[in-house]
């Protein structure tokens, strides 16, 4: 599973190092020739030569980047909840909090967080993210740089047990000391349309609380409370990956199991950042009190229920989602949802997938990811 580093933040020296290391990639000339075009390989050198902290690196070189993108592939980006200074009266910073969201693509779910929360006139949440990413070696250097901590995955139970150990235990410092987290309600992304919260992630966030002796109860209570829960929703109108997600599930169905070839992952990253997402919504719902929690007796599946019932009503429903419920229940009951337009795009962009990917059942898991949210809201 390999060693998880959880050292933070990075040093001036440091994060030197690491600026050097983007300058040599060939990442960077790709970024001056679409994200900062008409900026010189030297003037960028110049703008970077004084950071010396992560905050002033996301400023300069991450936001311009995710402006790109949402300028480039998002027609319209919207949000609602409490994510900036700027949307309270009082001018003071959103409480420190642990982001539990449903998981729509590899990079882009957390990213746009970082983006509204740096240009609201805050800073970054710190991401949790798999480790299984680091096959592109300029992500080790891309996450020490955007507070981004992988979670291993396989190894041994006991390794696995240690690296969530440490994990709850980082996330807890991390609120502790004033700054926020996102992470995923489950392990890998969503692939089937349907966003539900992994009673596991909820027994790592609680596992590093104080116990109180002879009160498992209390002590698992208190220590979710503490952490500050507040679910995050995020849709795009045309997902992300969304075929490729499809043709996986229609070949692991087809065959029994699913091998990832080689730079997959680094693939899915490139294409959910380039592809053509059209709408995107990202809201932040209330936050899990301690009554709530004490409402389901601290129990963690009553808990990942909560989350998932305020992350479904945070989810903005596209007219695609109500176009695939359709086609897949061979009705027009939620025309009212769309136009003959709407239809006739979602089924041009259908058409096309099924024609290159002849594959049994890809038609109707496609249809799911789109239909699952309207279905099982």
């Amino acid at each position: 599973m390999g060693n998880i580093d959880f050292t933070y933040p990075p040093t001036a020296q440091e994060i030197r190092d690491l600026v050097k290391e983007v300058e040599q990639s060939d990442y960077f000339s790709l970024a001056l020739q679409h994200v900062f075009p008409g900026t010189t390989a030297a003037q960028m050198r110049e703008t970077l030569a004084g950071v010396t902290d992560v905050d002033t690196f996301q400023r300069v070189f991450m936001i311009p980047f995710c402006q790109w993108i949402v300028d480039n592939t998002i027609t319209e980006f919207s949000h609602t909840g409490w994510i900036s200074p700027a949307q309270d009266a009082s001018g003071q910073s959103p409480a420190p909090a642990v982001y539990v969201s449903n998981h729509r693509d590899i990079i882009l779910d957390a990213l746009l967080l970082q983006y509204l929360r740096i240009t609201g006139g805050t800073v970054a949440t710190n991401d949790v993210i798999g480790s299984n990413l680091f096959e592109m070696p300029i992500m080790t250097v891309a996450a020490r740089l955007n507070k981004m901590v992988p979670i291993g995955r396989g190894g041994s139970p006991r390794e696995f047990y240690a690296s969530l150990t440490s994990l709850s235990a980082w996330i807890r410092r991390r609120v502790g000391e004033g700054e926020s987290v996102w992470i995923a309600q489950r392990n890998g992304r969503t692939k089937d349309g349907i966003d539900r919260t992994d009673e596991a992630v909820v027994k790592m966030l609680a596992m590093s609380g104080q116990a109180m002796p002879g009160d498992i109860k209390g002590s698992r209570i208190k220590a979710l409370a503490e952490l500050n829960l507040v679910p995050m929703s995020i849709s795009y109108e045309w997902e992300p990956c969304g075929i490729e997600k499809a043709r996986e599930l229609a070949l692991k169905q087809l065959n029994g199991t699913y091998q990832k070839a080689p730079g997959e992952d680094s693939r899915s990253i490139v294409d959910g950042i380039l592809s053509f997402k059209g709408r995107v919504h990202l809201a932040l719902g209330s936050a899990l009190t301690r009554a709530d929690i004490e409402a389901v007796g601290g129990d963690t599946v009553g808990v990942a229920h909560l989350l998932d019932a305020r992350i479904a009503d945070g989810y903005r429903l596209w007219p695609n989602n109500y176009v695939a419920a359709d086609i897949l229940d061979g009705a027009d009951a939620r025309s009212d949802h769309y136009t003959p337009e709407h239809r006739a795009a979602f089924q041009a962009y259908l058409d096309k997938a099924c024609a290159a990917n002849p594959i049994e059942g890809f038609r109707e898991i496609l249809l799911g990811i789109y239909a699952n949210p309207v279905l099982t809201h």
